[in-house]
């Protein structure tokens, strides 16, 4: 069964549902994407890194958990890759939205944050490693290691950053 995602106009509006071949096929085409901030109980920021993620980055840091928007809200569409990614169910808040673009494609980003996660002992994850880092080593870690996170994610941190580091 093909994979369906939401097609938008430069201000976000939906179009229609498109297969995800379709937006590989036309890098034009913007879409939308949800993404994850998760913070443990010692302000800690998790990680993943996805070893072959479609035909993005390889092998690099990015969000907790991400999941593309298909008939469905920003928040519904998280939710529901929480489910799926962690096993889990969290109480996410909407923090910022941002647009991406690379060649690609191009997306509207909307970021949320699960802030005090403890960590159940039965926790999914489905990726190849996860790191929890503090968020003054991420952000040393961004300048000397940039080419170790996803530039979607660097975007969407950094703005994080700026918003929340002195």
């Amino acid at each position: 069964m093909k994979e369906l995602i939401a097609e938008v106009t430069k201000n976000d509006k939906f179009l229609r549902l498109k297969s995800k071949a379709e937006f590989y096929e036309n890098p034009e085409l913007i879409h939308r994407t949800a993404s994850l901030l998760l913070f443990n109980d010692k302000q800690e920021l998790m990680l993943r890194k996805i070893a072959q993620r479609g035909r993005g980055a390889l092998d690099l840091y990015d969000f907790s958990v991400t999941g593309t928007v298909a008939g469905e809200s920003y928040k519904s569409c998280l939710e529901r890759a929480i489910r799926e990614e962690l096993g889990i169910e969290l109480k996410i808040t909407e923090l910022f939205k941002f647009f991406y673009e690379d060649y690609l494609g191009r997306c509207f980003n909307t970021v949320f944050v699960v802030e005090q996660f403890c960590e159940p002992q039965n926790l999914i994850i489905k990726s190849d490693a996860i790191r929890w880092i503090s968020l003054a080593t991420l952000k040393k870690d961004l300048k000397q290691f940039e080419e170790r996170f996803d530039p979607q994610f660097i975007q969407g941190v950094t703005k994080y950053l700026d918003a929340n580091l002195n």
